[in-house]
């Protein structure tokens, strides 16, 4: 039960991470428009491929740091706050940043190894470190997993966020086209449900760290 549980959770965590436009899924929509569905659906398998080693090595990360604070809860909470704080000022500044989504976007390319250029993209982003970090210190801080949860655990956690990523990227590779040509102000609405979805949570973090006090 724990582990289906895992594995849903990484599913609809990815899934929702991976929805607001960056350099990923906008970059599968122009391979799709420029060179076809086969070359953007390797580049995705490509970027799948390393995130979910991203994602291992965030909560392996997580079980070695849980052991010097396995007695003081409140620095994991404080933790958690700030690593939500940090995602809430992003999706704000990049709400407020209107033209952000063209600028992701590279100019046309020619034939090239696309499974590569996938895992290329996946190690550019930097930020799904804290983000899963952060994800994690939030299932232990409200006893959802625990630090001490076996490695298997926490590996069907990474095999959902992979399977939540993929079909992500699956619909932006169905109706992304349709997103960029007619609907510019989608990305905004995006990123500000984020933001107030990312303050909520801060807000109920802080509630919760107030308390321990």
């Amino acid at each position: 039960m724990k582990a289906l549980q895992m594995l849903l959770i990484g599913i609809f965590v990815s899934y929702i991470g991976t929805l607001p436009p960056g350099i990923i899924n906008m970059q599968s929509v122009k391979y799709q428009l420029d060179l076809g569905y086969s070359q953007a659906k390797l580049f995705v398998i490509g970027a799948i491929t390393f995130e979910f080693l991203q994602v291992l090595v965030s909560v392996v990360f997580l079980k070695f740091i849980s052991t010097f604070f396995d007695n003081n809860t409140l620095i994991f909470h404080s933790i958690a706050l700030c690593v939500l704080l940090v995602f809430c000022v992003s999706s704000i500044i990049r709400y407020r940043r209107k033209s952000y989504v063209n600028k992701e976007i590279q100019p046309r390319m020619g034939e090239q190894n696309f499974l590569l250029n996938g895992i290329k993209c996946a190690f550019l982003n930097v930020l799904i470190y804290p983000f899963y970090s952060g994800i994690g210190l939030y299932l232990i801080n409200y006893q959802i997993a625990e630090a001490e949860c076996s490695f298997l655990i926490w590996l069907i956690f990474a095999v959902g966020t992979a399977i939540g990523t993929y079909l992500c990227l699956m619909t932006y590779l169905k109706i992304g086209h349709q997103i960029i040509k007619n609907k510019p102000n989608f990305y905004a609405k995006i990123y500000l449900v984020l933001a107030l979805t990312f303050l909520i949570l801060a807000c109920l973090q802080l509630t919760v760290i107030l308390s321990l006090l």
